[in-house]
């Protein structure tokens, strides 16, 4: 296997990764995005924020909103959104290489997901935002904070740390409580499957029609006679099923039958976060606190 190692990296700690049309787009606690151009992993640009950023988005809409700082302009969303941990929404135009902001009253964003025309917004409060395309505010109370979520068709999946809730998003009413006896770490679904990674190496696997379970230890080292767990940081498939975690290591899963695992990738740092794009892989590694405070500038990110 071909590993090619970019040459510029951020220089703390990578909190997203989002490909499209050729492009690479690596977000970090060092307030840059770092743009890359996919076929030749080189840096073409970097975009500049205020603040750490912790989640980037695509969308295809577009939205008028009194409320943006510069509102004589509408926003086209074909362009990126993230957001920060002071609360921001921004909206970059790549073409005329500005940022629009919306402020929400969250002391940070860890989580976008749009319906139709709006955007569900959580984060750092038990609040979860939603933000129409009239630019009107609502607020929602949750039971806790939010650490991430997805969103499948009408249904908002939210990560509340030990567990899971399903909700109707046009009446938000809850279709499903999943637990999870540790923190939960990163979370995926594919079809009927929900995937669920925590801080001590177990992936599980949710049938969310049969609601039937498998549990596997995913990411461990034998050390002598002692079995060292480590977090499972993200779990992706898009046709593909792979996890890593602050082991180094990158596994992908063979779900035919009994499941089984081939370890494709190994760092000496831990990996956080990955995407697929086509028949390749982008790995982003760093530290991610699973012992306190540490080096958080070694980054490097990796293709395969």
């Amino acid at each position: 296997m071909v590993v090619i190692k970019f040459k510029e990296s951020p220089k703390d700690t990578i909190s997203d990764i989002l490909i499209k049309d050729q492009k690479i787009y690596i977000s970090s606690w060092d307030n840059f995005i770092y743009l890359y151009d996919f076929n030749a992993q080189s840096l073409i640009h970097k975009i500049q924020n205020t603040s750490p950023i912790l989640k980037m988005l695509h969308s295809e809409n577009s939205i008028y909103s009194e409320n943006l700082i510069y509102s004589e302009d509408s926003i086209n969303f074909d362009n990126l959104i993230y957001a920060d941990s002071c609360g921001n929404l921004n909206f970059y135009d790549q073409h005329k290489q500005n940022t629009k902001k919306i402020k929400f009253n969250l002391p940070g964003i860890s989580t976008i997901n749009t319906f139709k025309n709006m955007f569900i917004i959580g984060g750092y409060t038990n609040k979860l935002w939603l933000y129409s395309e009239r630019g009107l505010f609502k607020s929602i109370n949750l039971e806790d904070k939010v650490y991430n979520s997805l969103l499948i068709n009408t249904e908002l999946v939210l990560n509340y740390g030990n567990k899971i809730k399903i909700y109707d998003i046009r009446n938000f009413k809850v279709l499903r409580e999943i637990n999870n006896k540790k923190q939960i770490r990163t979370i995926c679904i594919r079809e009927n499957k929900l995937y669920i990674g925590d801080v001590e190496g177990k992936m599980k696997i949710h049938n969310l029609d049969t609601k039937e379970e498998i549990i596997i230890n995913a990411h461990f080292e034998i050390q002598g006679n002692v079995k060292k767990v480590y977090p499972v940081n993200c779990i992706i498939n898009e046709g593909n099923l792979y996890s890593c975690g602050s082991d180094g290591v990158v596994n992908k899963w063979k779900e035919d039958g009994k499941l089984k695992c081939n370890k494709i990738f190994k760092n000496k740092q831990g990996i956080i976060k990955m995407a697929s794009y086509g028949e390749r892989l982008v790995i982003g590694s760093g530290y991610n606190y699973e012992n306190g405070v540490g080096e958080t500038t070694e980054n490097d990110i990796f293709m395969i």
